[in-house]
């Protein structure tokens, strides 16, 4: 691989790039990690669900069945 790199031809090697605009992004946990792939992804354009145990009144909280049934990804 490091020799196709050397030489220019490593985008033959990779696989198909998922445009994240619009995605959904399911976040399991909410702790500080959680927040921050959070803000990552609303810089995308993503729509974010989150599961937490304390979900505190937020708009984007979910139970668990949910979020894995509208994400497109999902981090833990």
């Amino acid at each position: 691989m490091s020799e196709e790199i050397k030489k220019g031809k490593w985008w033959h090697n990779l696989q198909p790039v998922m445009e994240l605009n619009g995605k959904t992004i399911g976040i399991i946990g909410y702790g500080n990690i959680g927040k921050r792939v959070r803000k990552i992804a609303e810089a995308f354009e993503m729509n974010v669900i989150v599961n937490t145990g304390n979900p505190a009144g937020k708009e984007y909280f979910t139970d668990l069945e949910d979020l894995l049934k509208k994400s497109d990804i999902v981090t833990l």
